[in-house]
C-alpha cells in the first residue's frame, strides 16, 4: 500500500527471502503475475544477495531440435533486457515448468 503523501513510484520495494529452491518454486507465479505452465522462465539475479531482476518465459519446445536455439536465444533475451534497463546479471534460475505428463504428453525430462 502507498503513502498518500509519496508518488506510487516511490513506493518502497518489498524484500522476500526465499531460502531453499522450493520456495523459490512456490513463488514463481507471484513474481510473474501468472501460472506458467508449458514454460520455460529464466529469472535474472543481481548482487550478492540474488536480487531478482528480469524474467523471460517461452513455451516448452516441442521438437528436441529446437531446445539448443531456444534456449539461447531466452538466455540472449533475459541478458539484453537485464543491461538495457541495469546491468549484466551475475546469475540466472531456470525454471521448467510442467505438470507431470504434459500437454504434449511426454515427461519434460524425456524431452
Amino acid at each position: 500500500m502507498t503513502n498518500h503523501s509519496e508518488r506510487a513510484d516511490e513506493a518502497p520495494e518489498s524484500v522476500v527471502t526465499l531460502r531453499t529452491p522450493a520456495e523459490l518454486a512456490d513463488a514463481l507465479p507471484y513474481l510473474l503475475g501468472f501460472t506458467p505452465e508449458d514454460s520455460i522462465v529464466l529469472i535474472a539475479l543481481h548482487g550478492p544477495r540474488g536480487r531478482f531482476g528480469g524474467r523471460v518465459r517461452i513455451g516448452i519446445p516441442e521438437r528436441a531440435d529446437d531446445w539448443q536455439s531456444v534456449a539461447k536465444e531466452l538466455a540472449q533475451c533475459l541478458v539484453s533486457g537485464c543491461q538495457q534497463r541495469e546491468a549484466r546479471p551475475d546469475g540466472v534460475v531456470a525454471f521448467l515448468c510442467q505438470e507431470p505428463g504434459g500437454s504434449a504428453g511426454t515427461p519434460p525430462g524425456g524431452r
